[in-house]
């Protein structure tokens, strides 16, 4: 396989840049894995990632900058429904410079020119994309949070050491631990003299 960083960038501006600049975007910058356009604080990138070699595909992420220059970016198929033909794009793989070629075509003629405008023509449904990956960052990080307490709360009543578990369960919703587990936070209770008569 051709080593893509000596060309991703260049080729994805000969093939895109152009069109994109039809809607107003220009450049903002660059490396050789990635290129971002912007028109009026509306961002699209275009990307590949080094680990995916050695068929990479091309990433699309749209999104928005921020007043500090910081920049809210989501994937692209978060905004096609899943019956969309081209939400499949990250199927799309390249293995040399002409397949890569063939692939960034696709990219304009497929994705950009049907569902571009819609995207980069609102604020708001960019701003509904960034928040709904916010919200699944936040649910899946207190998701493993809430697991990672679980098994601490375990391994310390299974190791004896009970006011621990007890600390840990107690940080949960008790309506949501399992039978098993508000079983140890009984016997930890009990174990260090802290079962209420309600408990008994």
């Amino acid at each position: 396989m051709d080593d893509p960083s000596r060309y991703f960038s260049d080729d994805v501006d000969e093939a895109l840049g152009e069109f994109l600049a039809g809607f107003g975007f220009s450049r903002l910058n660059t490396s050789s894995s990635r290129v971002t356009y912007e028109r009026d604080g509306v961002l699209i990138s275009f990307a590949y990632f080094v680990e995916d070699l050695p068929s990479p595909w091309v990433a699309i992420d749209v999104g928005l900058s921020q007043p500090d220059d910081s920049q809210h970016l989501v994937g692209l198929w978060r905004a096609l429904a899943d019956e969309e033909p081209a939400r499949r794009y990250p199927s799309w793989r390249f293995v040399d410079r002409a397949s890569l070629d063939e692939v960034l075509q696709r990219i304009a003629r497929e994705v950009l020119a049907v569902h571009g405008p819609r995207l980069w023509g609102s604020a708001t449904a960019l701003e509904a994309l960034v928040a709904e990956q916010a919200n699944e960052a936040e649910t899946t990080f207190l998701r493993n949070r809430r697991q990672a307490d679980l098994l601490r709360a375990r391994r310390a009543h299974d190791e004896g050491r009970f006011q621990e578990a007890i600390d840990s369960f107690v940080l949960m919703d008790p309506d949501t631990l399992s039978a098993t587990d508000r079983r140890r936070l009984y016997e930890a209770r009990k174990q260090v003299g802290d079962v209420s008569r309600s408990e008994m």
